[in-house]
């Protein structure tokens, strides 16, 4: 349509990251990363189950039940009860935060597991994956996720990450759960963020060689 801005193409980093993130199967990924990232899961699983009984997040949570749909997710707040993985991921996702016990980084201000893991349990409940196939997951869409983080860094923490990179966790960990390809999960990529498209141009130092990220150190607190 005429009169209608150009907007500028996604940067290549971006794709790159894409394309590496769908191979994932292809990565060998070290047992000690495999190990932080079940301290990722069990610090962040803890911190969901610590918030259930905030009277607040009670009545969330029994509106997210009683809206459900299949029941195929767990919402941890006591007793197992399940709903629609929709639900169950909005749910956990409120609880996860709530109390300040999640993990974080110290190298960049993200708190990557937690953007992650409440979709991806709700999908690997729903899909039945093992356990080590949703650790593989976490490790990938947490990679992603502190990537992007270190991508669009704040000299100054003006918008807190919570609201820019938790859309993200939860759409790389969903697009790596349902082996999205690359092309599928580029566009995944680009669509979740609250960013405007004009701000998908990477800093290089961010996204040069997402190929090294199965060697570097192992995701979770540093």
């Amino acid at each position: 349509m005429s009169g209608q801005p150009t907007l500028p193409a996604t940067a290549p980093q971006m794709t790159a990251l894409a394309e590496w993130a769908a191979d994932h199967r292809a990565m060998v990924i070290p047992p000690a990363v495999y190990r932080q990232a079940a301290i990722v899961l069990c610090d962040d699983l803890a911190a969901i189950v610590a918030a259930r009984k905030d009277p607040i997040l009670v009545k969330m949570c029994d509106q997210m039940l009683g809206d459900g749909g299949k029941p195929v997710a767990t919402v941890f707040r006591g007793g197992r009860p399940r709903t629609d993985r929709y639900n169950a991921a909005v749910a956990n996702g409120a609880a996860g935060p709530w109390s300040e016990l999640d993990e974080g980084s110290l190298r960049v201000s993200c708190h990557a597991g937690i953007y992650a893991l409440p979709a991806l349990l709700a999908e690997a409940e729903a899909e039945g994956l093992s356990c080590r196939e949703t650790l593989r997951c976490l490790v990938v869409a947490y990679e992603v996720v502190t990537r992007l983080a270190l991508a669009f860094s704040q000299p100054t923490l003006v918008l807190h990450p919570h609201a820019s990179l938790s859309a993200v966790g939860a759409a790389a960990a969903v697009a790596v759960a349902l082996r999205y390809d690359g092309g599928r999960f580029l566009d995944t990529l680009t669509l979740a963020p609250p960013w405007s498209a004009r701000d998908l141009s990477i800093t290089p130092c961010a996204a040069a060689s997402p190929a090294t990220c199965g060697r570097r150190p192992a995701p979770g607190p540093d």
